[in-house]
């Protein structure tokens, strides 16, 4: 029997002493060199680190994104440090400009499942990544736009913010085409209506128009119609 009271091993050897109480299971190799990286760089503290990684442990996630949830490092902060240890670009997406016309030709089910933009780039696409390695992302965006690529690492709360806008003044231009096609106000039907008017009552609509949204004053159009009136005359 050995000192913890444990027979050996069939080689004679001891077995490992169990972890002590309270410490952290195995990380993932990415999680665990990111923590380190920051720890050495200063942007994390050793007691920071550690409650982050406990807290990976119970709620599980990735630690770039568990870090400012804990209000340990802000997330621009932590993303800007990720894109250049990665040799790529930083975008932010609140910044810069989507290219609607890209957004447009991507299926939203594309955009949503890889969560990136497309921003607006002198040269091919500018893509913004929550992900540096989503290189899958890379390859179906050029292959739906026939476009070269050109990637750029983004806070994600940033990107769902930019994806959430755009959907949104989408959804309200296709209710205001909706309302005009079913003949809303302004919409072909009343359209017809005012121009199958006589030219009387159609003229007399256009001033009554005009002098209720405060465009001309009835003054003036008494005053000219006295005149020309008078010239006709």
């Amino acid at each position: 029997m050995n000192a913890a009271g444990q027979p050996p091993s069939a080689g004679g050897s001891t077995p490992a002493a169990p972890a002590p109480r309270g410490t952290v299971p195995p990380l993932a190799d990415a999680d665990r060199a990111l923590g380190e990286a920051l720890l050495k760089e200063g942007l994390v503290t050793e007691a920071q680190l550690k409650h982050a990684f406990e807290f990976q442990r119970q709620t599980g996630g990735e630690l770039r994104d568990i870090l400012p949830k804990l209000g340990y490092v802000r997330e621009h902060v932590l993303v800007q440090y990720i894109a250049r240890e990665k040799h790529i670009h930083f975008v932010d997406p609140e910044a810069a400009e989507v290219d609607d016309e890209l957004m447009a030709k991507i299926p939203r089910e594309v955009i949503e499942r890889h969560q990136i933009v497309p921003l607006r780039s002198e040269h091919g696409v500018l893509l913004a990544l929550s992900d540096p390695d989503d290189f899958a992302a890379i390859d179906e965006i050029q292959f739906l736009t026939s476009r070269p690529i050109e990637s750029a690492l983004a806070p994600r709360a940033a990107i769902r913010k930019a994806i959430n806008q755009y959907y949104q003044r989408e959804d309200a231009r296709r209710k205001r085409a909706a309302a005009i096609q079913g003949g809303g106000a302004g919409g072909p039907a009343h359209i017809q209506k005012v121009l199958a008017l006589p030219s009387d009552a159609l003229l007399k609509g256009l001033v009554l128009a005009l002098i209720e949204k405060g465009e001309v004053e009835a003054e003036s159009i008494l005053t000219y119609a006295s005149l020309g009136a008078s010239a006709r005359r």
